[in-house]
């Protein structure tokens, strides 16, 4: 069994650094139906299978742009209510292009490094549309 880890490693690495040897740098957002998890929005992060095991999966996902905000708070359940209306008004045209952005997957959430009873930074991000990863509309 433990030769067989051993080998499933090396095969995963060997994969890893060809693939990093024919990367792109094209953000990849499209087309939900590519991926079974990703039903709720029209596009989502998608990624390359470098490759897989029944225990675990080796992905490679490109860079690509998001829309960010901050927001101090004592609990994340405060912070993501604000953060998410603040990014809400802007994918529904509170940017300097006046463009309505489709929602997209995965919406991420960073937590921070705190203990319970200190305010903390929650940072919570929307992924771009394919559409706007070239030239995003700047918020107001």
């Amino acid at each position: 069994m433990h030769r067989n880890q051993n080998s499933d490693i090396m095969i995963c690495l060997s994969g890893l650094v060809g693939f990093l040897l024919v990367l792109t740098t094209e953000a990849r957002v499209g087309n939900s139906s590519e991926l079974k998890f990703c039903s709720e929005t029209e596009q989502c992060l998608l990624f390359d299978l470098i490759c897989k095991t029944e225990e675990y999966e080796v992905r490679h996902y490109d860079s690509v742009k998001w829309v960010s905000t901050n927001e101090t708070s004592f609990f994340m359940e405060f912070a993501a209510m604000k953060a998410f209306r603040r990014l809400y008004e802007y994918i529904t045209g509170a940017n300097d292009q006046g463009k309505k952005i489709e929602m997209t997957a995965p919406v991420l959430v960073k937590m921070p490094d705190k203990n319970f009873w200190q305010m903390g930074v929650y940072t919570m991000s929307f992924l771009l549309p394919a559409e706007y990863q070239i030239n995003p509309p700047k918020p107001y």
